[in-house]
């Protein structure tokens, strides 16, 4: 936890499927996910959904967890990111 009391994760952990990221999301936890030697920062500012680039001033907002998981990356939709990641530490 950090000084605010805010949980802080790297996404995703063991055992964690689409359902948690949703529900991590969706409680305003903040996340950190890796793609393609990227970071990526997920939270919550003002009501609204962050996705931060790490390192540059690229921040997109959205209103629902949704609209998170649908928005594009290299083509990719986050959701298929996450999924991905989710795989990988299965395997």
């Amino acid at each position: 936890m950090d000084e605010k009391g805010l949980v802080e994760m790297k996404y995703p952990n063991t055992n964690d499927d689409l359902n948690d990221f949703i529900e991590y999301v969706s409680l305003g936890m903040d996340i950190e996910l890796e793609y393609k030697d990227t970071g990526y920062w997920i939270g919550r500012i003002d009501g609204k959904i962050i996705l931060s680039e790490f390192y540059s001033n690229q921040d997109t907002f959205f209103d629902t967890v949704d609209d998170l998981l649908n928005y594009q990356i290299d083509g990719k939709s986050l959701r298929d990111i996450v999924i991905a990641k989710i795989e990988e530490l299965a395997e």
